[in-house]
């Protein structure tokens, strides 16, 4: 795969290696860890052949998990219901 090594990248050691299974990242996207410059650090995530619809119903699930507060996900809740 694409942008895949068994050694550790910067990208590895600050966010972790991309996943390789049972992900919706592996499965819909590669990455491709970019050289480093002026100390900003770069990785690239590609689509590769996936039903679009799908991962990024997916993606929006993990992101509210994830990085919404307690308060914003009630908030999105109550606004679902209307």
């Amino acid at each position: 795969m694409e942008g895949y090594s068994d050694t550790f990248t910067v990208q590895d050691k600050m966010i972790g290696k991309h996943p390789t299974e049972d992900s919706v990242f592996a499965t819909c996207l590669v990455c491709r860890d970019m050289p480093c410059s002026n100390g900003k650090v770069h990785r690239s995530l590609m689509e590769i052949d996936c039903k679009r619809d799908d991962y990024v119903k997916e993606i929006a699930k993990w992101l509210i998990k994830y990085h919404l507060s307690e308060r914003k996900k009630y908030q999105l809740k109550k606004r679902r219901k209307c």
